[in-house]
């Protein structure tokens, strides 16, 4: 009962135990109220005292651990979301990739994609860090509307973002980088009276296996593929083959 309590609403379920405690004790020891008892009565109400003194230990030391394991759940909680989630998207971050795809997830014939928005400095200069932010915010939110089955989107850094798919083709990842170039080209960013055509640049490579041993040399590649992208003129992608 005590761990159903923890696992599911206890707080509420503490107080249905404290209310029912109170109800019984109440009930129980009416009946022995009254001008004169004798000395059986007096024993049995001293066996009900401790009897409830017990009982309020109990519940209390109850409630402290509840509190306890609630707090510490809430602390881990803010502690995985601060070190796997980037603060201004929501996305996850390099470390959740490193840490975490790498040990739990297996992803097979699938491919990486690596965006950097186009020119963002210009815009950093021109209307501030916090409309910078804000164009941030809204590619990410492209990203993550967009219909990416079997999917990692992650902020790598910066302006880039991250995306790894498995089960996939080489078409596949090519309609998904068309995909991605349309929406940002047809989707400006709005804010009051600015408006932004936020463009994207993307480095595309395919794997048959993203894993700790694969990994180095597939980021390396897409980042060499994004690079090429932004020398070709920006606004498009560069798809670097099967690694």
């Amino acid at each position: 009962m005590c761990y159903i309590s923890v696992k599911y609403k206890f707080k509420e379920i503490c107080f249905l135990f404290g209310l029912l405690a109170f109800i019984c004790s109440v009930y129980i020891t009416i009946p022995l109220s009254g001008e004169y008892w004798n000395q059986q009565e007096i024993y049995m109400l001293s066996k009900i005292s401790s009897y409830r003194l017990a009982l309020g230990c109990y519940l209390i030391v109850f409630l402290f651990i509840s509190e306890i394991y609630s707090r510490n759940r809430q602390l881990n909680y803010e502690y995985k979301r601060m070190m796997f989630c980037d603060e201004l998207t929501g996305l996850k971050n390099r470390r959740y990739v490193r840490e975490k795809v790498l040990e739990k997830y297996i992803f097979q014939d699938g491919y990486i994609l690596l965006l950097d928005i186009d020119d963002f400095k210009k815009v950093n200069d021109k209307y501030g860090h916090h409309i910078g932010d804000l164009v941030i915010k809204h590619i990410s939110n492209l990203l993550i509307h967009f219909n990416l089955e079997n999917k990692v989107i992650s902020r790598w850094g910066g302006e880039e973002f991250l995306i790894i798919s498995s089960n996939k083709t080489k078409q596949e990842c090519i309609a998904t980088c068309n995909q991605i170039l349309e929406l940002c080209n047809k989707i400006p960013f709005g804010k009051e009276n600015i408006k932004i055509h936020a463009t994207v640049s993307i480095g595309a490579v395919s794997f048959n296996s993203f894993d700790s041993n694969s990994y180095e040399k597939l980021i390396q590649e897409v980042d060499r593929c994004l690079y090429d992208a932004k020398g070709l003129g920006k606004r498009q992608y560069k798809y670097g083959g099967i690694f």
